[in-house]
């Protein structure tokens, strides 16, 4: 046949760990000026999940500043998960986080994103994920006493 079919079970234990690559963060800084303090010591923390259970440790990237945009360029390794171990509704939760002040780990938003198609296929390439803001970021309701 001109197509081999692959399983996650027939992928090389080999290959390593599970990984993703955390690119960067773009956002406008009138979202952000809410918080009306500098942003410094941002990072991303990434959890695997399954069936909306922590599957693991989190991993995350080193800190960064905000300015227009944040960048980091880092693979994050999940040590403990290989491809083939995956199940098909594992996804990663990606969170922003912000080092807000000693031992003080503020969430600013989150995306999530599923590792397999509905067809079972392990998705590749760049995703561009959308960041659900925290309540911290989150514009109040109309109508409500600021």
């Amino acid at each position: 046949t001109p197509f081999d079919h692959y399983t996650t079970s027939d992928l090389d234990p080999g290959i390593g760990p599970f990984r993703i690559k955390i690119e960067s963060f773009e956002c406008s800084k009138a979202h952000l000026a809410q918080l009306d303090k500098e942003l410094d010591n941002l990072y991303v923390e990434a959890q695997l999940m399954e069936q909306g259970c922590e599957v693991g440790l989190p991993t995350r990237t080193g800190y960064t500043s905000f300015r227009t945009h944040c960048r980091w360029s880092e693979l994050l390794y999940f040590h403990h998960q290989s491809y083939c171990d995956l199940p098909r509704d594992a996804e990663v939760r990606a969170s922003l986080m912000w080092l807000s002040g000693p031992g003080q780990h503020t969430e600013l938003g989150s995306a999530s994103l599923r590792l397999f198609s509905k067809k079972g296929r392990l998705k590749t390439g760049r995703k561009k994920l959308l960041l659900k803001l925290s309540p911290l970021l989150s514009p109040p309701p109309a109508g409500a006493d600021p």
